[in-house]
């Protein structure tokens, strides 16, 4: 790696600042992580909450997504939400199961339409009619324009707004938010979304997941 490194993909006055900085490679990576999280969330750090919509983000990137979260914030909690017998979003149980700050959301009943969208929303106007907290932030982590409408209300509401999502989002839902972070593919190799889950795979599913007893055992199911 050259001692110039750094400035690949840099232009503008960012270019400039580089290399009259006389950093190096890992020193301007520090200050460019600590600009990106100022920019992203500023003052509004203390308080993070994570709305993951499993439906349309494959749990590949959860890397990813817990990456780029922790160079905005030094903690936050957060939940998934996916339908209860939604075997395409299997793998997000896992993920939930081995991380303390992600708690799943496993939905009950029929694939009604936007399911997921409506319950993740419904909750999000909760979150801002129960009196915010000082210094919010909430992470929408879905590539869904039908959230624009509760990213404006967010904005009202006074609390900072960021999004996580594939580059395929539409622009203007981008651009609704103060702050939005496209998943790279390439970092997570070829992998397609049906490579989530092997339904060929012997091992059983637990007893919530197909409606058993313990259905209620992770998360709300209404």
């Amino acid at each position: 790696m050259s001692e110039w490194d750094f400035a690949f993909g840099l232009t503008g006055q960012a270019l400039e600042d580089a290399l009259s900085s006389g950093a190096t490679y890992e020193e301007w990576d520090i200050i460019e992580r600590e600009l990106e999280r100022e920019i992203a969330v500023g003052n509004h750090g203390k308080n993070v909450f994570a709305f993951i919509d499993a439906e349309n983000v494959p749990s590949k990137y959860w890397e990813q997504i817990e990456y780029r979260m922790s160079c905005l914030v030094d903690k936050w909690s957060g939940k998934v939400y996916a339908l209860q017998k939604d075997i395409a979003t299997m793998s997000w149980h896992e993920v939930a199961k081995t991380n303390d700050c992600l708690k799943e959301i496993r939905l009950s009943g029929g694939p009604a339409k936007n399911k997921v969208d409506k319950k993740i929303i419904g909750d999000i106007r909760r979150l801002i009619g129960n009196c915010v907290p000082a210094e919010t932030c909430v992470i929408i982590v879905s590539s869904d324009s039908d959230y624009r409408v509760v990213v404006a209300e967010l904005k009202e509401a006074g609390v900072r707004v960021i999004g996580i999502g594939e580059a395929k989002a539409n622009e203007n839902y981008k651009q609704s938010f103060n702050g939005f972070i496209e998943l790279n593919r390439f970092d997570v190799g070829d992998i397609d979304e049906s490579d989530d889950v092997d339904e060929s795979s012997s091992t059983p599913l637990p007893s919530w997941f197909v409606g058993g007893s313990d259905a209620y055992r992770y998360g709300t199911t209404t």
